[in-house]
C-alpha cells in the first residue's frame, strides 16, 4: 500500500511541474483551487511567462497567447495573463519572436477551477549571422587566419579546415586558396552557445536609437567613421539594412575590436599591421524612449601594410524593449 502511495505520489508532483513532450520550454502549476464563479464549462489559467528558466529568467511581457479554439490574450509588460478557456480547447500556444513557441496541453484540467501558473519558454539560439572577413597587402603574401568560435559553427565559404583558411592575400583584396580560386571575403556563420546581450555600464547602454528613416544614413556615417571603404559598406548596408527597416526603432550597438572577442577569437599569421573587427547587435525597441543609453563613439583605423577587417551581427531578443507594438 506504501508503495502505491509512493507511485502516486510521484504521479501527482509529476502533474505540478510539466514539461511538453517533445520541447524543451515547460510550465509548473503554482496553486489551484475551485471557483463556483467560473462557468461549469470553463476553467481558467492565470500567471506570469518568462523567457529562459533559472537564474537568467526574464519576465516576457506582450507575449501572445492563443487557445486551440481561437481565444486568446497578450501578457502585460510584467508578464503576467489571465484567460477563461472552454473545456473545447485541448491547448494553447505562447509566442513571441525570438522564443520557441510553447504549446501546452489542457486535457488534464478540470472545470470550474483556477490554475495559477508560471511558463518558461526558452530563447531561439542566438545566430551570428554572415560575419566575413578582409584581407589586404601591399605585396602578394601567404597568410592564415585560424577561427575560435564561441558556438556552432553551421556553415563556411570557403571552406575552414580545422578551423583555419590558409591562403594568398593579394595587392587587389581578393584571397587565394591552394588551387589558385580567388574569394573576395572568408565568411562564417553559427550559433553561439551563450546568451548575447547588449553591454551596458551601472544600467546605461552604450549604443543608438535609430529611426527606420534614418537607418542608412546611420549605417553610411558610422561605418565611414569606423574606416570601412566604399565596398564593405555597401556589402554591410546591403545585408544588415534590410533585416533594421521593417522596425519603427532599433537600438543598435557595435561591438568593436577586442569586444568582439566576445563572440570569436582570430590567430593571424603573419600578425597584420593593422586589424579593424566590428559586430553589430541590435533589436527592436517601442519607442525612442524606452531604453536609457549614452551615444556610442567611433573612431577609425589605419590602413596600411597588412590590413585585416572583419564584420558581422546578430539580432538580438528583447521583448520588454519592443513590447509596446502590441498595445
Amino acid at each position: 500500500m506504501n508503495y502505491l502511495a509512493s507511485i502516486l505520489f510521484v504521479l501527482f508532483s509529476f502533474t505540478l511541474f510539466c514539461k511538453e513532450k517533445g520541447t524543451s520550454p515547460f510550465y509548473k502549476i503554482e496553486s489551484e483551487h475551485f471557483d463556483e464563479t467560473i462557468p461549469k464549462d470553463k476553467f481558467k489559467i492565470s500567471g506570469i511567462v518568462y523567457s529562459g528558466n533559472g537564474e537568467n529568467k526574464e519576465i516576457l511581457g506582450f507575449a501572445k497567447i492563443s487557445t486551440s479554439n481561437f481565444h486568446g490574450t497578450f501578457t502585460d509588460f510584467d508578464g503576467k495573463f489571465e484567460l477563461l478557456i472552454s473545456d473545447s480547447a485541448t491547448f494553447i500556444e505562447i509566442s513571441f519572436v525570438g522564443i520557441e513557441t510553447v504549446k501546452l496541453d489542457f486535457s488534464k484540467f478540470k472545470n470550474r477551477k483556477q490554475y495559477v501558473l508560471s511558463i518558461y519558454c526558452l530563447e531561439s539560439q542566438i545566430i551570428t549571422l554572415k560575419p566575413i572577413i578582409y584581407a589586404y597587402s601591399e605585396k602578394e603574401i601567404d597568410a592564415k587566419v585560424e577561427l575560435n568560435y564561441k558556438g556552432n559553427l553551421t556553415f563556411t565559404y570557403p571552406q575552414i579546415l580545422n578551423n583555419c583558411w590558409e591562403f594568398k592575400s593579394k595587392s587587389d583584396g581578393s584571397l587565394a586558396d591552394k588551387k589558385g580560386k580567388n574569394y573576395p571575403y572568408l565568411f562564417y556563420e553559427g550559433t553561439l552557445d551563450e546568451k548575447l546581450k547588449f553591454s551596458q555600464e551601472k544600467g546605461r547602454y552604450f549604443g543608438n536609437v535609430v529611426k527606420k528613416d534614418s537607418i542608412i544614413n546611420f549605417l553610411e556615417t558610422t561605418l565611414t567613421n569606423l574606416g570601412l571603404n566604399e565596398k564593405e559598406q555597401t556589402d554591410f548596408i546591403t545585408f544588415w539594412g534590410p533585416r533594421m527597416i521593417p522596425y519603427e526603432f532599433v537600438f543598435v550597438q557595435f561591438l568593436i575590436d577586442e569586444e568582439y572577442d566576445r563572440i570569436a577569437t582570430l590567430k593571424i599569421v603573419p600578425k597584420p599591421d593593422n586589424l579593424r573587427r566590428i559586430y553589430l547587435v541590435f533589436s527592436e525597441i517601442s519607442d525612442a524612449n524606452s531604453i536609457h543609453f549614452e551615444r556610442q563613439k567611433f573612431y577609425s583605423f589605419k590602413r596600411s601594410g597588412f590590413t585585416v577587417l572583419e564584420w558581422g551581427g546578430s539580432e538580438l531578443f528583447c521583448p520588454r524593449l519592443a513590447g509596446s507594438r502590441f498595445n
